[in-house]
């Protein structure tokens, strides 16, 4: 597989977003941007509404009244968090459904991943990384392995020889037998893929970037860093099933430029296990 036959699949058999998520991307430039702005737009499109209040109105937030208007959401949620589940929601809507089930991979199962990472990632921002904090963590920790979620559908013969090389050499993770078997990982599948739709590069460098050791310049170290504690702690606590047959390893030197010392580790392994229940209430209402 090449680069221009990839390109092909993306831009001509995965569909376009929901008219709603350009303009909300638009809205990301602009430094003006309001919480009245963004609903403004998510009133034209109902089933994107919809889906936000049930999402909003899972376990996952706890709310004790049931939330019926974007409106209240606003507030309840916070404006980060609305942009954040309207880009997840658009996304996720028209990605392939098709259910793959093997040891090591399911679609189910790379969602629910995702979700710990998105949760995982988010609260790790706010308790160290409150001077630097990427809003868009959230999205960043949903997204980050979309691009597996192409190659299952587009290249499923090659996705499956992969697992099946990663299950195989135990050792070996998944993005590694990626680029042994086809030349390219998940990550940088997904960055082409974001970059059709225009995403903003503070959500796209780190997806494309976090299992790459030498960073450019203009990619933000610590969004990566995070992005990868984040998906080795959730795979660490059992949130697999997103094709690796053994964990990535958690680095020290990534929890030493993050200042994550090992209780502090510790507090967030126990913040992962708490929120198992959460996670799954999310899953249930985003698929």
């Amino acid at each position: 597989m090449d680069n221009e036959e990839l390109s092909k699949k993306i831009y001509s058999q995965i569909e376009e977003l929901p008219l709603a998520i350009p303009r909300i991307l638009e809205l990301l430039d602009k430094t003006e941007t309001s919480a009245s702005d963004i609903v403004k737009v998510l009133t034209y499109d109902p089933t994107l509404t919809a889906k936000i209040l049930k999402v909003a109105n899972s376990a996952y937030y706890g709310f004790s009244t049931k939330v019926t208007k974007l409106e209240t959401a606003v507030p309840l949620l916070g404006f980060n968090m609305i942009k954040s589940l309207a880009l997840s929601m658009g996304v996720v809507s028209i990605l392939p459904k098709e259910e793959i089930h093997t040891e090591y991979y399911s679609r189910s199962g790379i969602w629910k991943h995702s979700i710990a990472v998105a949760t995982i990632i988010q609260e790790l921002g706010k308790r160290y990384c409150k001077h630097d904090l990427n809003e868009s963590l959230f999205i960043i920790g949903l997204l980050h392995d979309i691009g597996k979620i192409v190659l299952s559908r587009f290249f499923h013969k090659d996705f499956m020889e992969i697992i099946e090389f990663a299950s195989t050499h135990k050792l070996v993770d998944l993005h590694v037998a990626e680029r042994v078997v086809i030349g390219m990982d998940h990550c940088e599948v997904a960055g082409m893929l974001l970059k059709r739709w225009k995403f903003p590069e503070t959500i796209i460098h780190p997806i494309e970037f976090h299992h790459i050791e030498e960073l450019p310049e203009e990619v933000r170290e610590n969004d990566v860093l995070l992005l990868r504690v984040a998906n080795s702690l959730a795979q660490h606590s059992g949130f697999q099933m997103e094709g690796n047959a053994e964990p990535n390893k958690i680095s020290e030197n990534d929890l030493n430029k993050l200042k994550i010392s090992e209780s502090q580790f510790e507090s967030m392994k126990s913040f992962v296990d708490d929120s198992n229940e959460k996670i799954k209430s999310l899953l249930a209402s985003l698929l």
